[in-house]
């Protein structure tokens, strides 16, 4: 085909059997971008054996991540395209767990816009690497909500079961990114309860649409149980949905069985710990690439499993959940490799990998690695990322420890000059968290911490008496 090629047309003409899953995935972006970033991932997984299959040996692993690390290594494929790969593949890994990066819907679709668009950059770049002649110009076709109202109408008009899931997965999104903005709001007005009416209501139909499909269709299963475990129509209904979990577990459906599997290894109300079950299905999960399930065979076989402690097998699975990009995985890679738990210590490397969970958002993987650049030149002046990441701690997990370290930072001029009247606010701030969480050690070094902040300010008033910020700032702290 010649000039003017659409980027749907262009994928189809490189590899006809992926153009309808191309086509799928770019039209779910803007309703249903979990489910769009789920199949270009999906998509990047036969690409990658075609490639193989074209140029050079089959590929022996079914790991995603091994899969573009190899066909590298093969020379099939140049650093410009095994970068582009493992950007959709991590973006898949997005929106597989968009909870876990805390991503509301709209971030989801500019992540999933990003990915369709990187497929379609994709397919051109390996065009003559695939057919032996020039890629054709080629035009993107700008993404549209059409397949939204087609969804909706299949879920409604005709019943279909797959098209309720994508709904309520729709409106789960929703319903999330909307609950986080009534957090946001109450926090700013200082209201000590938080109105959840207009999530509460998006939850509710989400969870409406799940029951709808949840006996005819193992992802709505999945979906419903989990609702009812979470109490989207109200009062939690923990056992019932365990139960759907469990079916859903029961017919292979990976998610489900992650979920199980870990309920099998921590126990619930509804669950008693068996750590047979547990290592049973999230092996099985694991072997479906659940990222989740590997991070979790890795704490199986750190604590203890079956057959008794087996660090190296724990420092495997959770490396092959790392690289699949799940957060929790890279923290306690960190700590494996810091430790030397499973593996050769690595001090270098478990920075990295806390440096890439940081990235992703996990609040452990931020304090540390705040509290890292703050305190070592050797990794660069960043001090700003720092500020960063210790305020986004404070903000989602009401840190003791985060407060305190950003009063220190301030206190000690890390972001420019010293500001005391900050510092001292985010003191006063931690002294009212620590009346929440007396029991936190961070609590009990407060009182000899004020004292030092009060010496320092008075240190300060001795050469500059009129210094309203720092008069202000002692005021502050000797008051309440």
């Amino acid at each position: 085909m010649g000039k003017g090629l659409t980027d749907e047309q262009l994928v189809a003409e490189l590899l006809p059997e992926l153009g309808d899953d191309y086509r799928v995935a770019k039209s779910y972006a803007r309703d249903v971008p979990t489910q769009s970033l789920l199949m270009l991932r999906s998509l990047l997984h036969q690409l990658t054996a075609k490639i193989a299959e074209q140029l050079g040996s089959p590929l022996t692993t079914v790991n995603l991540y091994d899969r573009i690390e190899d066909l590298n290594r093969q020379r099939l494929i140049n650093v410009r395209l095994t970068r582009r790969m493992h950007k959709i593949r991590a973006d898949g890994n997005r929106g597989a767990h968009p909870e876990k990066y805390r991503l509301d819907f709209s971030q989801l679709i500019t992540i999933a816009e990003r990915s369709v668009t990187r497929c379609a950059e994709l397919a051109a770049e390996l065009y003559p690497v695939l057919l032996k002649r020039d890629a054709p110009e080629y035009r993107f076709v700008p993404f549209d909500s059409i397949a939204g109202r087609e969804i909706c109408y299949r879920a409604v008009m005709e019943n279909d079961p797959q098209a309720q899931v994508l709904v309520g997965q729709s409106l789960k999104s929703k319903a999330l990114e909307l609950r986080n903005q009534e957090f946001a709001a109450a926090e700013k007005a200082q209201q000590t309860v938080v109105e959840h009416h207009g999530s509460a209501a998006l939850f509710a139909q989400a969870a409406h649409y799940f029951e709808l499909a949840h006996e005819r269709l193992d992802d709505g299963a999945y979906e419903y149980g989990v609702a009812l475990v979470n109490g989207f129509q109200g009062k939690a209904q923990i056992e019932r949905g365990s139960e759907l979990v469990a079916k859903a577990a029961k017919a292979e459906h990976a998610d489900a069985m992650a979920l199980y599997g870990f309920w099998c290894l921590t126990g619930t109300k509804a669950v008693a710990v068996d750590l047979e079950q547990a290592e049973h299905y999230l092996t099985l999960a694991a072997d479906k690439q659940q990222p989740e399930a590997m991070a979790n065979l890795g704490v199986l076989h750190y604590q203890g499993g079956p057959k008794g402690v087996d660090k190296t097998q724990a420092f495997e699975f959770t490396h092959k959940a790392a690289q699949a990009g799940y957060p929790q995985a890279q923290y306690n890679l960190q700590l494996m490799l810091l430790n030397g738990d499973g593996c050769k210590a690595d001090p270098a490397a478990a920075e990295r990998w806390l440096a890439e969970a940081a990235e992703q958002g996990h609040l452990d993987a931020m304090l540390v690695r705040a509290q890292h650049m703050l305190s070592s030149d050797e990794l660069g002046q960043d001090h700003q990322l720092a500020r960063q990441y210790l305020q986004e701690v404070i903000r989602y997990g009401h840190s003791l420890t985060a407060m305190v370290e950003l009063a220190l930072a301030l206190a000690n001029g890390a972001f420019g000059e010293a500001d005391w009247p900050q510092a001292v606010a985010w003191l006063k701030a931690a002294e009212h968290r620590a009346e929440q969480v007396p029991e936190d050690e961070m609590a009990r070094a407060l009182p000899t911490l004020k004292q030092e902040f009060m010496r320092h300010i008075q240190s300060e008033l001795e050469a500059s008496s009129d210094d309203t910020g720092l008069n202000g700032a002692l005021a502050q702290l000797t008051s309440g």
